[in-house]
């Protein structure tokens, strides 16, 4: 628009004119300028519009069948400027359909497995739709050929203001309660998302979206009607108002006087069966305006409580109920309390609540903790009092961000449950006074890791990786970790970030004001965006276009001080992220309070502060109210006095936490191990970090060798950078860890040092798009050199290994290739120079992820100096492991010793004692095992070719060479330990294999055997994987 503006004037001008005018013109453009976006912005304003929809539904619940037949009419109102001449429904039962529907295929991306799985009796549809107007029927199709979206055609076009009424028969299989939110748990019914219900319509078009269990709901205001007629001994509760209900609601009292009879004889029963339904029906009528889903829920078990409220600002007066089955009936008795606090605490934050009743009923769902609808919010198994009192507290909160503040919740997840989290978290810090612990869990509370603090950890987890997502996204493209942490955590963080820099007071008044305005409406991000601007009189660019729309981070770190007077300090303050954002600096004194304490504008290059204090300040912390989620909290620290200023006293702690400001933490877990030659080691492993990755991270894990009398262990030093562009993540360090071996004839120390540097490439999506990484490692190996004389020689060899490695994110048909070059020299020789390729190909078959797995490896070594660097067809064991990649429990040890039967993974992976297959230059392989569901057993087979050269003399006596390709074949079952869905352990039973194994050798110790003549317990082998149980493997394993 300013480049029109500057064309347009220039037209009007000559160059000389333009020339001695510059300002004058300039403040013309831009006041020009101003003038056109604010006009734009009115318009925007003022052509907002919403369609409404009155739903009229009677239905009929067969719980014999388990089905619902129904009736609905809908008078749909086009409040548009343009006429319309088809309206979209969402047909949500048909996500139950099949595996082919847009939330089945997005569950099995989160890994969730049991619809998947589920049999046909599990699943559920509806059918029977007849669209009509005015009794003539209208023509329909999918959307997209998306079962769970619907176009009707109309006859004749909708006009702006005209109203048109649709009418529709339909029948709903109810699916199990065990996948998502409509369903049945037995005789127990959530009646959700059931109905054909228009998408909505507004300025930007239509916005059809299929049902997902990640991901909410998007719906037109209007009113709903409906009758509902089942057996009546069932407790029915549901959005709206009863209405002639006076039979219902003594029937409700009677339930209520039973309830509280049970409380004050605490004659608890454990009895979750049915009782049987009664012959004779009820129809129970329900009508509630100004809201855009309705939803039921029935049970006969039901034991009811109710309560009132009276809100605070208008003093109305708000019913409550708690409908629970036998099920934690001692959590849900204080229901009604935790209902009442969060119905005041919300209206008084908010907006008053604008219905007649609240109500939260017990249901077993698996679509997370609770699930929110009009008036109403179904809760599932909670544990504990405290998180019983969180998820009503956070489900009865949508009542305001979902129901009456009608956000598009696919699109915009963070303006539901990200600030309803934030109000949720206020009010239970309010109640619990700061001391809250989630599930309060014992672990938790010795790590100092409650409430805020979890969720800071839950962020920085992946923000430390650079595995976090921005907040504005649709929810479908959030990993199902980040949905969690991203949405609900940072969205919730950001807004106590947002209350503490602009005031608790103004910051109240803008929340009021944004609901005043959008209740029962549709804001979108620029109108709550605006409302905060407008209320506080301040730019949030900062805050709603970056903190929320991007993935920037906030960390200041201190650079110095310098005191210039008895109570004035200049501090230097670095910006190592570029991200503007404000951040408070306190001071406190040697009693620790606060004595100065101020917020700073955000800025991007080093910056002085001058800091002018009433009283001394004995150190400064940037962010110690812990509200900006600065990411690095270490470097927030200074003394105004003293050596090593920045540094913070130093803490022990054990395992893991949450990084403090004011101190520098080092962890500590006890670290145990064996092997044949150290035999028992016990020592201690101390590092910097676990769960947060830090750009600086160390590890020192000093252990003693009770075998051979010394210390023996490991470290690393890593240091890593996060690009933007190519890499996400490059990882650069050094390793280095030394043990005993016996080589030959006496135990001998080996170490292995490498320095490394690794590049994780950015992933198009987090969610979905494959992961790559490169490694380049320089190697270093001290250790004997396998001489047969007595005395120990000792040498050093070097290599350099190129890994390539892609994998997929799929949990159904997990893949991975990884691509590694690998060279190999000592002082006087080359050793090695060999490529090879691993390919792993897994497909789950069942819901305990019981799978069918292939592995594939081919090799070809350019030169190998010994038989040692050759590729083997049974994996590398201890001795073949020459770059020291794997735990041995006994590395060269030999027969009668069991230890000698561990094997690997690696190269062809033949899971069988043989000495055959051990080629010069190439070889290829393949492994199948076939998982046995239930228990801990499967089928392999192993099958291999690799050259072989024979030499001979021919009848004239001169040598020849015979080369042939020899095949291999290996087979029989394993039984396997996992942990996180990878093997531990697996032994492998080999039962039959082919002849060129049964006439190979095995040297025993006491010379050379043929396999055919050892026991059968001689020819198991297995495999110790370590790297599976490794806490920091383990932890990074939950990112993307």
């Amino acid at each position: 628009m300013l480049k029109i503006l500057e064309v347009l004037l220039w037209k009007q001008s000559s160059k000389n004119y333009l020339a001695a005018n510059k300002n004058r013109l300039m403040k013309k453009i831009f006041f020009l300028y101003f003038l056109f976006s604010t006009a734009l912005h009115t318009y925007s304003q003022d052509n907002y519009f919403q369609q409404r929809v009155n739903t009229f539904i009677e239905v009929f619940l067969d719980d014999e069948k388990h089905e619902l037949s129904a009736h609905e009419t809908i008078e749909y109102t086009n409040n548009s400027p343009n006429p319309i001449d088809s309206i979209l429904f969402h047909l949500w039962p048909n996500a139950y359909k099949n595996i082919s529907t847009e939330m089945a295929k997005h569950d099995v991306e989160n890994g969730e497995l049991e619809f998947r799985f589920s049999d046909l009796s599990e699943k559920g549809f509806i059918d029977s739709l007849n669209f009509s107007c005015n009794n003539k029927t209208l023509k329909w199709n999918y959307f997209n050929n998306k079962v769970d979206i619907a176009v009707v055609h109309l006859d004749t076009s909708l006009l702006p203001n005209q109203t048109i009424s649709i009418a529709t028969p339909f029948r709903v299989k109810i699916p199990s309660g065990l996948f998502s939110r409509l369903g049945h748990i037995g005789q127990s019914y959530q009646i959700t998302q059931w109905f054909p219900k228009p998408a909505v319509y507004d300025k930007e078009g239509w916005h059809p979206m299929s049902y997902l269990s990640q991901g909410e709901f998007y719906s037109e205001f209007g009113s709903y009607d409906v009758k509902i007629t089942l057996p009546e001994n069932y407790v029915v509760g549901a959005t709206g108002d009863l209405i002639n209900g006076d039979d219902e609601l003594a029937f409700l009292k009677n339930k209520v006087e039973q309830t509280e009879a049970i409380i004050l004889a605490k004659n608890y029963s454990s009895d979750m069966s049915f009782p049987e339904s009664s012959s004779t029906t009820k129809t129970l009528h329900f009508h509630q305006e100004n809201v855009h889903d309705f939803a039921w829920f029935a049970d006969k078990r039901y034991h009811v409580l109710k309560g009132e409220v009276e809100l605070p600002k208008s003093k109305r007066k708000v019913a409550t109920w708690a409908m629970f089955t036998n099920n934690e009936f001692k959590l849900w008795e204080k229901a009604i309390e935790y209902i009442n606090d969060a119905t005041y605490n919300y209206s008084f934050w908010v907006g008053d609540y604008p219905y007649n009743h609240v109500t939260a009923v017990d249901g077993s769902i698996s679509a997370g903790g609770g699930m929110e609808y009009p008036n109403i919010t179904v809760i599932g198994e909670s544990r504990s009092h405290y998180f019983h009192d969180e998820v009503i507290t956070h489900e009865v909160g949508h009542n305001w961000f979902y129901g009456i503040l009608g956000t598009n919740e696919r699109e915009n997840a963070w303006m539901d449950e990200g600030i309803n989290s934030f109000v949720e978290f206020r009010h239970m810090s309010k109640k619990y006074n700061q001391k809250n612990n989630l599930f309060e869990n014992n672990l938790l509370k010795t790590l100092d890791l409650g409430g805020s603090s979890l969720m800071q950890l839950g962020y920085k987890f992946n923000a430390s990786r650079n595995n976090d997502q921005p907040i504005q996204m649709g929810s479908s493209k959030f990993t199902s970790m980040n949905y969690g942490i991203i949405v609900y955590g940072k969205t919730a963080m950001g807004f106590n970030y947002l209350k503490e820099y602009i005031g608790v007071s103004k910051f109240d008044s803008c929340m009021r004001t944004y609901f005043d305005r959008w209740k029962f409406k549709h804001p979108q991000p620029r109108d709550i965006k605006a409302v905060f601007e407008e209320v506080s009189n301040k730019n949030l660019n900062w805050f709603f276009n970056d903190f929320i729309g991007t993935t920037q981070k906030v960390d200041y770190k201190i650079k110095s001080i310098k005191k210039t007077s008895n109570s004035t300090y200049l501090l230097k303050l670095k910006n190592r992220t570029g991200f503007t954002a404000p951040i408070s600096i306190s001071g406190i004194n040697k009693d620790t309070s606060t004595t100065y304490f101020k917020w700073i504008e955000g800025f991007k290059s080093d910056t002085t502060i001058e800091i002018n204090a009433e009283k001394s300040i004995e150190k400064i912390l940037l962010n110690n109210n812990n509200s900006s989620n600065d990411l690095i909290s270490t470097n927030n620290y200074i003394r105004t006095s003293g050596i090593l200023k920045r540094t913070a006293p130093l803490k022990l702690k054990f395992l893991t936490g949450l990084e403090s400001s004011e101190n520098t933490t080092i962890y500590y877990t006890p670290a145990i191990g064996w092997n044949s030659y150290d035999r028992l080691m016990a020592g201690i492993s101390l590092y910097n970090s676990l769960l947060l990755e830090r750009n600086f991270e160390w590890t020192l894990v000093p252990m003693y060798s009770f075998g051979n009398k010394e210390i023996v262990g490991l470290g690393s030093i890593n240091f890593q950078f996060y690009p933007t562009k190519i890499f996400s993540r490059i990882s650069t360090g050094f390793n280095f860890k030394s043990f005993y071996n016996r080589p030959i004839f006496s135990n001998e120390r080996w170490s292995k040092s490498e320095i490394f540097s690794e590049f994780k490439f950015k992933s198009q999506s987090l969610r979905s798009s494959p992961l790559q990484k490169i490694r380049l490692s320089g190697i270093r190996i001290d250790e004997n050199n396998f001489s047969q004389q007595p005395e120990s020689i000792f040498q050093t060899s070097f290599f350099g290994v190129i890994d390539y490695t892609i994998q997929n994110k799929q949990f159904l048909t997990p893949k991975n290739i990884t691509i590694r070059y690998l060279v190999g020299a000592n002082s006087t020789s080359p050793l090695v120079s060999s490529i090879n390729l691993t390919g792993n190909f897994r497909t789950n078959y069942n819901k305990r992820m019981n799978g069918i797995e292939l592995r594939f490896f081919g090799g070809y070594n350019f030169y190998s100096s010994s038989s040692r660097y050759n590729f083997l067809m049974k994996g590398q064991d201890g001795y073949y492991d020459y770059l020291y990649e794997r735990t041995y429990l006994g590395r060269n040890v030999g027969y009668p010793n069991m230890l000698v039967q561990q094997s690997s993974n690696t190269h062809g992976a033949f899971n069988i004692n043989t000495s055959i297959g051990r080629p010069e230059k190439w070889m290829i392989a393949t492994n199948l095992k076939i998982e046995i569901p239930k228990i801990p057993i499967g089928i392999f087979s192993d099958v291999g070719i690799f050259p072989t050269i024979q030499t001979f003399q021919d009848p004239s006596g001169a040598w020849q060479e015979s080369k042939k390709i020899e095949p291999m074949l290996n087979t029989g079952f394993y039984f396997s330990i996992k942990a996180n869905k990878n093997e531990i352990l697996s032994i492998y039973f080999p039962i039959w294999y082919s002849s060129n194994i049964s006439k190979s050798n095995i040297y025993t110790g006491t010379g050379n055997l043929n396999i055919k003549n050892i026991n059968f317990l001689q020819k198991i082998t297995f495999v110790l994987d370590l790297n599976n149980v490794n806490p920091k493997n383990l932890i990074n394993s939950f990112g993307p």
